[in-house]
């Protein structure tokens, strides 16, 4: 396997960076740049501990300790008054008040339209149910409502839906919206005074600033509900550095030998036949087929298109159409495998994937995508130059009759081989 990392002009230079000139045709926008598996994730921020002074489970333990080592009522009514002090602090409301600040690879403009897009149209990656109210498509997703937790939340002003800082942005320099209704929180908040605003700002070194802040007058449980909500911020804006991210490409070169007579177009369609159709050697069943180029692995469900089949360029695209938390861990996926026919013969097989892992998800997508495109690519070339080969399961040490022939051409055959 063969790392390559490429970038764009406004994104930060990675030291493991090649030359930027050196585009990746599968860039989907004028701002993609391309990082090695090797990048390192940003560690996240830590918050207070909580609930503050003492939990109401260790309250019982401190009154046996107390009354064991010092059997006074004086003293448990010491451990009473401070617990019940803390509990009123805990419970006593006020304004709560989150912000947080990201430095991201795109321009203000993206970075707005980003956000539109991921987390207000999206949710966040948050466990919601986004609807859209209102019937005018000039609206722009002006109100949401968020289900099952009820609550209503609208886009104030005009701001959001005019153009201004960059040429050819959909939304304003910044972002501000409200609660209309605070839904099953309405208890714990006073009415109409959550409000949020994301400002979007050129940053000192290319790419952009996102300030994000978000105030409310809670009714009970102030310090909870601070907590929560800078814990939400921080998420979804996780979130949207990796919906935004540098995109992750993984590359690996494979040399086939003497393919059967075959040249670089053949090849090609061989590919989509074992491959993409066929499964690749992989330990899981053959993906099924439902047409006009489209298939589902499963597990996990996961349904990948081909959307490019060039037989003058030798070239196959395909990408995966449901990307998600239960599928494929990412937020966008496009795969590309280009065949050159070379001297004697030979064709050079070039395996490419452009990802953007979700936040978090990064080590185990990298690894489970690397390692599936080289034993695909293994077990291809195993069934191009040793046509129907087997490799015989034998008992320990080699004795007696073979167990069991399996096709060198697929995974446990390359495990035994």
């Amino acid at each position: 396997a063969i790392i390559s990392s490429h970038q764009a002009k406004q994104a930060p230079k990675s030291p493991i960076e090649q030359n930027p000139s050196d585009r990746h045709p599968l860039a989907g926008k004028s701002n993609a740049r391309f990082s090695s598996w090797a990048e390192a994730m940003t560690p996240e921020s830590s918050n207070a501990p909580w609930p503050p002074k003492m939990s109401s489970a260790l309250f019982p333990l401190l009154l046996l300790l107390s009354a064991s080592s010092i059997p006074s009522s004086s003293a448990l009514s010491t451990v009473s008054t401070q617990y019940l002090d803390g509990l009123s602090g805990f419970n006593a409301g006020g304004a709560v008040y989150a912000t947080t600040e990201r430095h991201l690879p795109v321009s203000p403009s993206e970075a707005r339209d980003a956000w539109m897009d991921y987390a207000w149209k999206g949710g966040g990656g948050l466990p919601l149910l986004v609807m859209k109210l209102g019937k005018k498509s000039e609206d722009e997703f002006r109100r949401r409502f968020l289900s099952p937790v009820m609550v209503e939340e609208v886009l104030k002003g005009d701001s959001w839906k005019t153009p201004g800082g960059a040429v050819g942005s959909r939304y304003g320099q910044s972002i501000e919206y409200g609660v209309a209704d605070a839904g099953i929180f309405s208890m714990e908040m006073y009415k109409r005074t959550h409000s949020g605003s994301v400002n979007f700002r050129p940053g000192e070194n290319g790419g952009s600033v996102m300030n994000w802040d978000v105030q409310v007058e809670a009714a009970h449980r102030a310090s909870l509900w601070q907590k929560a909500f800078q814990a939400n911020i921080d998420y979804v804006s996780d979130g949207l550095e990796a919906y935004i991210a540098v995109p992750q490409l993984y590359r690996r070169w494979t040399r086939i030998l003497g393919a059967a007579g075959q040249d670089a177009t053949e090849v090609a369609r061989e590919w989509v036949d074992f491959c993409f159709y066929g499964g690749g050697g992989l330990p899981s069943p053959p993906p099924v087929r439902l047409g006009d180029g489209l298939t589902m692995r499963i597990p996990p469900f996961l349904l990948e298109r081909m959307t490019l089949l060039d037989g003058d360029a030798n070239e196959v695209r395909y990408g995966a159409k449901n990307p998600g938390l239960f599928t494929y861990q990412v937020h966008s996926h496009a795969g590309k495998v280009t065949f050159t026919d070379m001297a004697r013969g030979e064709v050079m097989m070039l395996w490419e994937v452009e990802i953007r892992p979700y936040g978090g998800w990064k080590p185990y997508v990298k690894s489970i995508t690397s390692m599936a495109v080289s034993t695909m690519a293994r077990d291809f070339k195993s069934h191009l130059e040793e046509p129907g080969a087997k490799v015989a399961l034998k008992l320990p040490r080699g004795k007696g009759e073979p167990l069991l022939q399996i096709p060198k051409s697929s995974w446990a055959g390359g495990v035994l081989d």
